[in-house]
């Protein structure tokens, strides 16, 4: 409570976020709300992934997904070096 007074008059300012933070946000909540994804363990992995070839793009800093199956490359790629360092560990736990 005594952030949000101080806040209120003019002591503190509120966090300010930039265009790029909530852009990232809602392009991961996408993510995880397409059906599609649920065979993704770790999720917030594979959205780094296509939000990275997204922002280093012109397009539109959204997800759809059809940037699945744009980026499913680089997206196994991953897959497979994730398998074989767990192979190599002794896990048997994939992404």
């Amino acid at each position: 409570m005594g952030d949000l007074l101080a806040i209120y008059y003019g002591r503190k300012e509120y966090a300010k976020y930039d265009d790029s933070s909530l852009q990232w946000n809602k392009f991961v909540k996408d993510f995880c709300a397409d059906e599609s994804t649920n065979s993704y363990a770790n999720k917030l992995k594979v959205a780094s992934i296509l939000w990275n070839e997204v922002r280093n793009s012109t397009r539109k800093k959204v997800y759809n997904g059809d940037l699945l199956q744009e980026f499913v490359e680089k997206i196994e790629i991953y897959r497979l070096s994730k398998k074989k360092f767990l192979t190599a560990m002794g896990e048997s736990r994939y992404i």
